[in-house]
């Protein structure tokens, strides 16, 4: 009798510690994804404006070789017909994206091109390249086929060196950004995207 309870009770303890043991490595598991998770979360400016050339390069490749002294620092994106990527001091400063051609069609803005973007998914495309956490206001109306958008973010306003503004504009507010979808020809679509540090009008209540 005291036999079968002291194997009754072994077996129960048996079976507690497989309990907690299970317990323990659900516990630990969970931990080991959320900080994955919290790893592999981007960081604001990663491949963005106002980040660092190394994250642009790491997300988007090298740039284009240049026969001559290069005017602009091109990239092969896909998606669009190129990008214009330029830094000072090691920061994207400016982005510049144009909308996409078929293979071995030169661009060119002279006329409109059924490739070009609508203007709704022009501003979708410029929040892929803007820091973040950037909060942008209204467009603007449209001027002399260009709609300009401006905003502020945190993280340019903490990361990006005042050296950086005052390079790119005379008249800055710390963390400011802004783009501009140049419409085509005959205003039917945004040919080219500018995403830049600059301003050209003052940010409402900055």
């Amino acid at each position: 009798m005291i036999a079968r309870l002291f194997a009754i009770m072994l077996l129960f303890a048996i079976m507690l510690l497989f309990a907690i043991m299970l317990i323990f490595a659900a516990v630990s598991l969970l931990a080991g994804a959320s900080a994955g998770a919290a790893q592999d979360e981007p960081e604001p400016l990663d491949a963005r404006l106002g980040g660092t050339t190394e994250s642009f390069e790491e997300k988007y490749g090298e740039p284009v070789e240049s026969n001559g002294p290069p005017i602009f620092t091109e990239y092969e994106v896909r998606g669009y017909s190129t990008v214009f990527a330029d830094s000072h001091e090691g920061r994207i400063r400016s982005i510049t994206l144009f909308s996409p051609r078929p293979t071995g069609e030169e661009w060119a803005n002279d006329e409109p091109h059924e490739r070009d973007w609508s203007v709704k998914k022009a501003h979708e495309l410029a929040k892929r390249f803007l820091p973040r956490d950037a909060e942008m206001d209204d467009p603007a109306d449209e001027r002399s086929g260009v709609i300009r958008t401006a905003g502020l973010s945190d993280a340019l306003a903490a990361e990006v060196p005042e050296s950086v503004y005052a390079y790119v504009d005379n008249e800055y507010v710390v963390g400011q950004c802004s783009y501009a979808l140049l419409l085509n020809a005959d205003g039917s679509g945004v040919n080219s995207i500018m995403i830049t540090l600059e301003v050209e009008d003052p940010i409402p209540g900055s």
